[in-house]
C-alpha cells in the first residue's frame, strides 16, 4: 500500500495547502522516514484507519471467529473527535475496522467532520444496509471513496461466505447506489473480493458483473489470519498461498476479461511470486485505532488489540504511543530477519 506517494502532486499540494508550514516540515519529515525506516520517528502519520464499530450484521466466513472475541461496541462521535485530535496533519482517513461501518449511528456526523478540515475520507461496507435514504446520505456527506465487498458472483458462493446476506438484495442495494450517484464523479466506487479457494473461479464473472454495475474497479485480496493462531489453523483450507496454479490460472483469465470490458483490476500478484522484499511501511507512516482506542500497527494482521496493541489513545498522548519503547521494538523487529509473530503469513508482508 502506498501509504506516501510523493510522486503525487495532488497529496503534495494538498499537504502543504492545509498545513502551512508546520505541515510541510512533517511531509519532509515523513520522507525521510520512509527513506531510514528509523525505529524512533519525528514525522506524524498523514493516513489513518479508525474503527467506527465492532458490530456487524454478517457471520462472514472470514472473520467472524475474530468478532466473536471482540466487545460489540460503537465508536461514539466525542470520542472520534478525541481521537482526531491527535492527527494535526492528517489526509486521508478510512473508516473501517471489523465491524460495518453503517451500523455507527454517528457514521455520517464524522465523515461531515472529517471533510470540514480537508481530510479524504472513505469505508468499506457489505452493502447490506444500503437503500435510497443511505445512498442519499452518502453522497450528500462528501464521500470520497467506497468499496463495497462482494466475495461471489453467483448467489450460493456469495452467501456461503457472507452469512447472513442475500445476494440479489445486495446486488439491488448496490444498483440503487449507482443510479443515485448517476451524473456525480464521487465517491469513487470499487468491488472489493476477498479471494479464497471456493469462489476465485468466480472472478472473470465479478469483472463483467462490475461492468453491469457501472462499476470501474475491482480490487481482488486474499483472506489473513489475523495474527489468530486459531484463525490461521481454521482458515488455511480457504487460503490461495498453497495453490499457485489456481490462482495464477484464474488471474489471466480475470485480466483478459478485465481488458476486454475495460474494468481496472488489481489483483495482488503475492499468490503466485516469489517476493523476498518487505514492501510493509505501516509502523512508521499509519496505524489503526480500535473502537476502544488502542493503538495497533495495522488493519490486517495487527487489528486485533487482544492480539497486539502499544497503548490507549483515550489514556496517553499520541506522541509518546507513537514512539514508544514497544513500537520502536517492533519497527526494529520489522527490518531484522526475525518477522515478526504477529506478521506472520500476512498477505501485506510480501515474504515468501
Amino acid at each position: 500500500m502506498d501509504f506516501l506517494n510523493l510522486s503525487n502532486t495532488v497529496f503534495v499540494f494538498r499537504t502543504i495547502r492545509d498545513g502551512g508550514f508546520r505541515g510541510t516540515l512533517n511531509l519532509c519529515n515523513a520522507a525521510y522516514t520512509l527513506t531510514t525506516e528509523p525505529a524512533h520517528i519525528d514525522s506524524q502519520p498523514f493516513r489513518l484507519y479508525v474503527e467506527p464499530t465492532t458490530r456487524c450484521n454478517l457471520e462472514c466466513r472470514m472473520c467472524y471467529q475474530v468478532t466473536l472475541q471482540r466487545p460489540k461496541l460503537d465508536l461514539s462521535f466525542n470520542d472520534f473527535l478525541r481521537i482526531l485530535h491527535h492527527f494535526p496533519y492528517l489526509q486521508d482517513l478510512q473508516l473501517q475496522g471489523i465491524g460495518e461501518p453503517l451500523l455507527n449511528p454517528d457514521i455520517f456526523r464524522m465523515i461531515a467532520y472529517a471533510k470540514s478540515k480537508r481530510i479524504r475520507v472513505g469505508f468499506f461496507t457489505n452493502a447490506t444496509l444500503i437503500n435510497p435514504e443511505v445512498s442519499e446520505k452518502i453522497l450528500k456527506s462528501g464521500l470520497d471513496w467506497i468499496n463495497l465487498s462482494l466475495d461471489g458472483a453467483s448467489p450460493d458462493i456469495y452467501e456461503k461466505i457472507r452469512k447472513g446476506a442475500d445476494f440479489e438484495e445486495v446486488i439491488k442495494n448496490i444498483i440503487t447506489l449507482m443510479e443515485t450517484k448517476k451524473k456525480r464523479k464521487a465517491p469513487k466506487i470499487s468491488l472489493w473480493f476477498t479471494a479464497m479457494k471456493m469462489n476465485i473461479a468466480e472472478l472473470p464473472a465479478i469483472i463483467g458483473l462490475a461492468k453491469r454495475l457501472e462499476i470501474e474497479k475491482v480490487v481482488a485480496q486474499g483472506i489473513h489470519f489475523w495474527g489468530n493462531d486459531f484463525c490461521r489453523d481454521y482458515l488455511k483450507k480457504d487460503s490461495l498461498l498453497n495453490d499457485v496454479d489456481l490462482t495464477r490460472k484464474t488471474f489471466i483469465q480475470a485480466v483478459k476479461e478485465a481488458k476486454k470490458l475495460k474494468i481496472k483490476l488489481n489483483f495482488r500478484p503475492r499468490y503466485f511470486e516469489k517476493r523476498t522484499r518487505r514492501i510493509c511501511r505501516w509502523p512508521w507512516v499509519s496505524c489503526f485505532i480500535t473502537v476502544e482506542g488502542y493503538v495497533t500497527p495495522c488493519c490486517v494482521q495487527g487489528s486485533d488489540p487482544l492480539m497486539i496493541n502499544f497503548g490507549n489513545i483515550f489514556e496517553k498522548d499520541f506522541k509518546d504511543i507513537w514512539n514508544s519503547l514497544p513500537y520502536q521494538d517492533f519497527r526494529r523487529q520489522l527490518k531484522s530477519k526475525y518477522l515478526p509473530e504477529i506478521c506472520q503469513d500476512c498477505p501485506g508482508y510480501y515474504y515468501k
